[in-house]
């Protein structure tokens, strides 16, 4: 069955399948495109997939809109009828537009007549595997729905990388610094909670002074973290590998760049690059399934890939197993380093919201990051990579952290006159900290500055956190409220949602009369919805509005970049 893929991802990239140029040299004559943007060309396609991400306000991609766009101009009830489609969202339920653009064309293809193989799919980048959870869930459906037997290979993987043990240091060997990464000092860390209480609360500050780096208030700081040094030598006795040797690393040319050093000891890259200690993904069971001697073990490893080994896989995920550990599972498998730097990937950035104001702090960076630890079903402590790198760090002596200062999402008032609500949940209080202290220098320098509201929410008094700075600004008149939400510290509960209707006509009048914005830091789930279910309460309450012209109020003040969400 001829087959065509419209693939639009959310770093605006390519529409895989249409004739773009550099999208159709790289899959060549292996799949049906067709013409960019023209929806006429689909009518001839007996199947078409569309893979979308959803963008800004529930906006499709930029080189997805155009198609749309015209897509939404046909009314004609029949005009795909014999074409049969399959649409696949890329989506994170912490924002209110979750896979929104999905949702939308699938709505727009049924209008038009056409067919679908697989009920709509939503991925969802909260899911324990990412998008990948559903994914695997779609492709089955899929290959049912066009009679297609599932591809499998059983034939060894090949690499695109080689390495070679080098029996000298030619002395080229430099520290790994990703791209764009810096190498920043760390000047201080202190704990924030009392010692042997069950959240770790961390104050880390990063100088600035020997960089060139900026940044403004809202943005986020991408740290690289490591991988223990024992944990990394254990594995590294396990597989049979030097720790001291150096290895010199080149790339196939169908790679077209890589992030791996060119050389460097076969430690620091365990050690620093390679993600070994994080979640493997399917690709790596289906590889090294591929590799595996035992019956017994290549056995289980393929059923990982199929709809009967979900129960194996989902086992898998909740006791958070790793790279290395499921090596040390399937030790007849004994990949060479070669494949090892084809199958794990590399370290990728933990990205944490900035706590610091360039205006009172231009030299440093401020951050305030909880500790991740938890215990698995079977009794497993674990702890988060970055979390537990970064508390094994001693500020000063020289420390230094691999770093890159990236934009958030939070739009920032063009005025200071602007008034802002601040609705943190626990670290979430990070980039509230930025923002009043950016008034807060203002302030300080003669400007007039609007009502500034914190609504702080966390389990006990003892996780809030930089009462005394809250103090401080209060008594300089810039931060006009602080209004905490202890959900634990007596006997029933209190939320910040709580404290929004206990404050509504406050709320209303920052919102409604001045034209303030809203910002919400902290866990997706079901927090960010209480929170807005909150806020329409109080417009219903205080501004005689229905529960759908409340709702519909919010909204707008989303698409006006009024309302904003930052969720992990």
């Amino acid at each position: 069955m001829p087959l065509s893929l419209l693939e639009a991802m959310n770093y605006g990239n390519c529409c895989l399948l249409s004739d773009i140029p550099e999208c159709a040299e790289v899959v060549e004559d292996k799949v049906v495109t067709f013409k960019k943007s023209d929806v006429n060309d689909l009518k001839d396609k007996e199947a078409v997939l569309f893979i979308t991400s959803t963008a800004g306000q529930g906006e499709f991609p930029g080189n997805a809109k155009d198609f749309y766009d015209s897509l939404s101009k046909i009314e004609d009830s029949s005009f795909l009828k014999g074409v049969n489609c399959s649409v696949f969202g890329l989506g994170d339920h912490g924002y209110v537009y979750f896979n929104k653009a999905a949702k939308d064309l699938s709505a727009k293809l049924t209008s038009l007549g056409a067919s679908f193989l697989t009920p709509l799919t939503l991925g969802d980048d909260r899911d324990e595997e990412k998008y990948e959870t559903q994914y695997y869930e779609w492709l089955p459906l899929l290959y049912e729905a066009l009679h297609c037997k599932q591809v499998v290979h059983n034939d060894p993987p090949k690499s695109n990388y080689s390495a070679t043990i080098l029996k000298s240091n030619d002395g080229k060997i430099k520290p790994f610094k990703p791209l764009r990464s810096h190498l920043l000092p760390l000047k201080e860390t202190k704990r924030l909670t009392p010692a042997g209480y069950d959240r770790d609360i961390r104050h880390f500050e990063i100088d600035l002074s020997g960089s060139k780096i900026k940044y403004n208030v809202g943005d986020t700081l991408g740290i690289y973290p490591q991988n223990p040094p024992e944990e990394v030598d254990r594995l590294l006795k396990e597989l049979g590998l030097n720790g001291d040797d150096v290895v010199k690393i080149t790339k196939s040319e169908a790679i077209r760049r890589t992030f791996l050093p060119s050389q460097t000891t076969i430690r620091s890259l365990f050690t620093e690059v390679l993600d070994i200690f994080g979640r493997p993904t399917r690709r790596f069971y289906s590889l090294l399934s591929r590799l595996v001697t035992d019956s017994k073990e290549k056995e289980l490893l393929e059923s990982t890939m199929t709809k009967e080994g979900t129960t194996l896989l989902k086992e898998f995920m909740t006791e958070t197993v790793t790279y290395a550990d499921i090596l040390r599972r399937f030790p007849s498998a004994k990949p060479s380093l070669d494949l090892l730097l084809e199958m794990i990937p590399i370290m990728k950035p933990r990205y944490y919201s900035i706590a610091s104001s360039p205006l009172l702090n231009p030299s440093s960076i401020q951050l305030c990051i909880v500790g991740v630890d938890w215990t698995t079903p079977k009794g497993v402590e674990r702890h988060g990579q970055c979390t537990s790198y970064l508390r094994r760090l001693t500020a000063g002596n020289n420390t230094e952290i691999r770093a890159v200062v990236a934009p958030g999402t939070m739009r920032m008032p063009e005025r200071s006159e602007t008034p802002v609500i601040m609705a943190g949940l626990g670290t979430g209080i990070a980039p509230f900290k930025a923002i009043t202290e950016n008034r807060v220098a203002l302030a300080r320098q003669g400007n007039t500055v609007g009502n500034t509201i914190l609504f702080y929410g966390c389990r006990y008094k003892k996780e809030f956190v930089y009462g005394d700075l809250w103090s401080q600004y209060q008594k300089e008149g810039v931060l006009t409220h602080v209004i905490p939400a202890f959900s634990r510290e007596q006997s029933y509960k209190i939320y910040v949602q709580d404290r929004i209707r206990e404050n509504a006509r406050l709320v209303c009048d920052a919102l409604v009369k001045d034209g303030g914005y809203f910002y919400y830091c902290g866990l997706a789930g079901r927090a960010p919805a209480q929170i807005r279910q909150g806020l329409i309460d109080a417009l219903k309450k205080e501004e005689g509005m229905s529960e759908d012209k409340a709702d519909a109020y919010l909204t707008q003040m989303e698409k006006d970049g009024r309302y904003n969400l930052e969720c992990w």
